[in-house]
């Protein structure tokens, strides 16, 4: 391999081998496996234009910052979405939307290698396109571990390519899950319903004095009735305080900790509140890409030891090797849980303990379900055999 400022450890070099090995083909690795730093290596020693699409703007910026620290480029010379059909860059990063604004001649010569980041996240169709337009000699596709969520892997695979190589899991070290019970409740019969989504498509109005009844779509009820769930249950005070204090205590402890959730309102408060007892910065949704910028620099620099997030900014795009806590302060479900997992999987020697912190609202139909789905979920991947089930320790890549 080429001599890079930046040296991969033994799984990352073990990977580069496989992925030069093929033409085309899938890397696939949990996340904090740091894929993106093998993708970078496999571009110097392929030598030719490449091109890296992206999901988001956090990834891209990512990638830019991984092409600095890999390959010692300057970040002015990592070509962008607007010097797509301009030659005279070695590396180029653009979301998928930018293949949709150029005539695919202009495109089909200028890059050798192509670099398709978080496949299993992008839509098939943009897929297609992605790999259509652009016909490079080399193709590698980078994907965390879960499968899709339409169930298309296969057809991916036609675009793609198979699995060049799998990054196994470390066995230097386990994640602690710490499950924790909420006091939560919810006093409407909505409640009890399922989920939004396996509930009736419309319901049926009474007869009215101008006709009969009438089909109404039950959509918009159900939905309401979510939201205002939700909404309860981010203002509720016992189960916001039963987060303070979990975040609190490990801050004072000198652990770097990671608070998600998905709404904005939820984060301002609990960063609010944590902000009472310990430093924190926060990453929502109305920041500007300079605000957001900073808030991950103070966390990464260590200059505080919180960071409240909410959960489509920081899922992808986010490195930082000294995380040590997750708190999943929102109810999520089995399928996104590994991708939380691996905000702990970043290679760091100095890190001691890993553990991610789960809040179980067992006392609310609806939620309840997406707590015994978790809950089942640990249980089957759990490496010990202790009976105690709110405390488990997992492999990183589970």
């Amino acid at each position: 391999p080429r001599n890079l400022p930046h040296a991969l450890d033994e799984n990352q070099a073990a990977a580069l081998q496989a992925v030069l090995a093929v033409e085309w083909g899938v890397l696939e690795a949990a996340d904090g496996m740091r894929r993106s730093l093998v993708a970078l290596a496999a571009a110097a020693e392929r030598g030719v234009p490449t091109l890296v699409l992206v999901q988001s703007a956090a990834r891209l910026q990512q990638w830019r910052e991984d092409a600095v620290l890999m390959l010692g480029m300057e970040e002015a010379d990592i070509g962008s979405a607007a010097t797509l059909a301009a030659r005279g860059h070695f590396l180029t990063v653009a979301p998928y939307a930018a293949i949709a604004g150029h005539a695919w001649p202009a495109l089909e010569l200028r890059f050798g290698f192509l670099i398709l980041d978080e496949v299993r996240r992008v839509p098939l169709p943009v897929l297609r396109e992605a790999v259509c337009a652009l016909p490079a000699r080399w193709l590698l596709a980078l994907t965390d571990l879960p499968p899709r969520a339409d169930g298309l892997d296969a057809m991916a695979a036609l675009y793609v390519g198979p699995v060049a190589h799998r990054m196994g899991a470390r066995e230097d070290m386990l994640l602690d899950v710490v499950l924790k019970t909420t006091s939560f409740h919810f006093e409407t019969d909505a409640a009890a319903e399922p989920p939004p989504e396996d509930g009736p498509l419309f319901t049926l109005e009474p007869p009215g004095p101008t006709g009969p009844s009438r089909r109404r779509s039950a959509a918009p009820d159900r939905a309401r009735e979510w939201n205002a769930l939700l909404e309860a249950l981010c203002q509720h005070e016992g189960r916001t305080r039963q987060i303070v204090r979990d975040v609190v205590a490990e801050a004072r402890d000198g652990h770097a900790c990671l608070v998600f959730t998905t709404r904005r309102e939820h984060a301002l408060l609990l960063a609010e509140r944590i902000g009472e007892e310990v430093p924190v910065a926060t990453l929502v949704g109305t920041m500007t890409p300079q605000q957001r910028r900073e808030a991950l620099r103070r966390f990464r620099d260590g200059e505080v030891l919180v960071l409240v997030a909410m959960e489509q900014l920081a899922a992808g795009g986010f490195e930082v090797p000294h995380l040590e806590r997750v708190f999943l302060a929102f109810p999520l479900k089995e399928a996104s849980l590994r991708q939380f997992m691996g905000r702990l999987t970043q290679p760091n020697p100095d890190r001691k303990t890993a553990r991610l912190y789960d809040y179980l609202d067992e006392n609310v139909g609806r939620l309840e379900f997406l707590a015994r789905e978790r809950r089942k979920y640990y249980k089957r991947v759990n490496t010990t055999q202790n009976p105690d089930t709110t405390q488990l320790r997992l492999p990183f890549d589970a």
